[in-house]
C-alpha cells in the first residue's frame, strides 16, 4: 500500500518521528512503513543523517536516532545518492562517528560502503587516505575492497595494488593509524608480493605488535590461494537486505536482560562521561555487545589465530 498524495507528507513525518524515538527498542512498524514508501522517504532519511552530523559537529549530539536507522534503510534501498551524506558523517573527527552510529561502524560499515560506493571506489580511497578520519572508519573502508572482489567489481590483483599503494603512502607519511587497518585488510588476500612492504612497516616500528603480530600476518599470507578463498567465503553479504532482520539480533534491541559483561561496558562508558546538566537530553548510542570476544583476542577454538581471522569471520 502506498500513501495517498495528500497524506504522504504528514505520514512520512510520523515515520521519521517514530524512527527518531527508537532509542529503547527496534521501531519495526516505522521501518516497514519506510520500506513501503521508499522513494518518498529517501530524501528525509538523508536529511536525518545530515542534520545529526551537523549537530554532532557543533557539540550537540542528537537526542533521537533516526540517523542510525537511516544508515541501514538507505543501504537496504540501494540509495547511492545518500553516499555523500553518509561519508560526511563518517568523516567527523574523533569518536563522533561512533556517537552517531555505534557498533555499525565496525560491524556493518564495509557492507554499507560496498553497496553504496560500488560505482564510486574513489570515495573509498578518500576515506582510507584521509588522516583526519577516525582510524576504525578508515580500516572499515579498507575492508570494503574484499566485497568488491567477491562481487566482481575489482580483481584480486587490482584490490592488492590499491591497498599496497595506500600502505606505502602511509609508511612514507608515518600514518600509523591506518597502517594496521591496511595490513589487516591485505592479509585477507594472502599476497606474497606485499609481505616485504608489511615487514618494512614492522621494522620501522609503525605497527603495534601487541595488536597484530608479524608472524600471524606471515602465517595468513603463507596460506596462499586457499587463504584468499577462505577470506572470500567468510566475507559477509554486500549491503543490508532487511533492516529489521539485520538489527533485531543486536543486544541493544534484544528483549533479554543485559548480561553482566554488557552492564559493565555501559557502566564504564557512563563513568567516562562528564557530568550532565539536569536539562540536557540523553543521547543513546547503539551497541551490539553481547558476550563478544575482542577482535584481536586469541580465538577460543584453540587454533592459535586471532579471533577476527578465525571463527570471528563466520
Amino acid at each position: 500500500m502506498t500513501l495517498r498524495v495528500e497524506d504522504s507528507s504528514q505520514a512520512i513525518d510520523r515515520v521519521i518521528q517514530q524512527l527518531d524515538a527508537g532509542t529503547k527498542g527496534l521501531p519495526e512498524e516505522a521501518i516497514l512503513q519506510a520500506r513501503m514508501n521508499r522513494d518518498a522517504i529517501i530524501p528525509r532519511l538523508i536529511e536525518a543523517i545530515q542534520t545529526a552530523a551537523e549537530r554532532a559537529e557543533s557539540g550537540n549530539l542528537p537526542e533521537g536516532n533516526a540517523h542510525f536507522f537511516a544508515l541501514f534503510l538507505l543501504t537496504e534501498f540501494h540509495a547511492k545518492e545518500a553516499l555523500p551524506a553518509i561519508i560526511g558523517a563518517l568523516s567527523l573527527p574523533g569518536e563522533l562517528p561512533f556517537d552517531l552510529f555505534g557498533d555499525a561502524v565496525t560491524e556493518s560499515l564495509p557492507r554499507v560502503l560496498a553497496d553504496l560506493a560500488s560505482d564510486d571506489p574513489e570515495a573509498i580511497a578518500d576515506l582510507i587516505r584521509n588522516q583526519a578520519v577516525n582510524e576504525y572508519v578508515r580500516g572499515a573502508a579498507a575492508c570494503t575492497y574484499l566485497h568488491f572482489v567477491r562481487d566482481g567489481r575489482l580483481t584480486r590483483d587490482e584490490a592488492i595494488d590499491r591497498l599496497r599503494r595506500y600502505l606505502r603512502e602511509a609508511i612514507d607519511n608515518k600514518d600509523v593509524e591506518i597502517i594496521y587497518g591496511l595490513v589487516d585488510a591485505l592479509a585477507d588476500y594472502s599476497p606474497q608480493e606485499v609481505f616485504d612492504d608489511i615487514e618494512n612497516a614492522f621494522e620501522l616500528g609503525l605497527v603495534d605488535d601487541e595488536i597484530v603480530d608479524l608472524e600471524d600476518v606471515r602465517r595468513s599470507i603463507s596460506e596462499g590461494e586457499s587463504g584468499f578463498l577462505k577470506a572470500l567465503s567468510y566475507c559477509g553479504p554486500t549491503g543490508i537486505h532487511d533492516t529489521v532482520e539485520e538489527l533485531k539480533g543486536w543486544s541493544a534491541f534484544s528483549d533479554e536482560v543485559a548480561s553482566e559483561s554488557e552492564t559493565e561496558i555501559f557502566e564504564d562508558e557512563w563513568l567516562r562521561e562528564p557530568p550532565l546538566i539536569a536539562q540536557e537530553p540523553e543521547h543513546t548510542t547503539f551497541h551490539n555487545d553481547g558476550n563478544r570476544i575482542g577482535r584481536n583476542a586469541p580465538c577460543p577454538c584453540g587454533s592459535g589465530r586471532k579471533y577476527k581471522k578465525c571463527c570471528g569471520r563466520r
